[in-house]
């Protein structure tokens, strides 16, 4: 009937891969981290990376006031991992337990990129995540590359630049709803989504 945020009380189910491919035809490895085994694999993986995209998904547009939801992590393209902070969306875990997880993760001086980074940094420093190295912003370098586009957003880039089509926050969430309405599966594939191609532009602009 299309009560998703009830489902999130239901028990998980045991496999919580998400394959997905985009419709430009990108192979795409995109997970969700729900339990301790996975975060541990997480942490292993940003270990060994020196530049991870970021993404934060949340309830509204003001950073001062937004609920957290997750936070999506791409270290190479076509594969990233949702994080979620919610205490439904996770088997095991607190969302105590994912931020002091993250903070050990970024404490290692990991170069951060994204997308309008300024909003991600204001929810995760609120929400008591310590980012310590913003690296590089695509919305910004869009900017310094292509000063008289007249759009920004991360989807008309990625449409532009890489021939991929992504889908933004309006074309997934309803008016009046919010992630906590659409099934889980669409909120991971997003937030995966805009890290992946946070990424993806990222390799794009630093040759620009």
């Amino acid at each position: 009937y299309g009560f998703w945020s009830l489902i999130r009380m239901l028990p998980l189910p045991d496999a919580s891969d998400i394959g997905v491919t985009s419709s430009a035809e990108f192979k795409t490895d995109y997970r969700a981290i729900r339990c301790a085994a996975d975060l541990r694999a997480l942490e292993q993986y940003l270990s060994q990376a020196e530049v991870c995209a970021i993404d934060t998904e949340t309830s509204g547009k003001d950073p001062r006031c937004a609920t957290l939801y997750g936070v999506s992590m791409a270290v190479k393209e076509g594969q990233a991992f949702y994080v979620p902070m919610m205490q439904l969306d996770l088997d095991g875990l607190s969302p105590e337990d994912v931020r002091a997880r993250l903070n050990v993760a970024f404490s290692r001086k990991l170069k951060l990129v994204g997308h309008n980074l300024k909003y991600d940094f204001a929810v995760l420093q609120r929400n008591g995540i310590d980012v310590q190295e913003l690296r590089f912003d695509t919305m910004l370098a869009a900017h310094e590359c292509f000063g008289d586009w007249e759009f920004w957003n991360l989807s008309a880039l990625a449409k532009k630049l890489l021939g991929a089509l992504v889908k933004r926050y309006r074309d997934v969430v309803g008016d009046g709803e919010t992630f906590l309405d659409r099934p889980f599966k669409e909120l991971v594939e997003h937030a995966c989504c805009d890290a992946d191609m946070a990424q993806r532009l990222h390799a794009v602009f630093t040759k620009e």
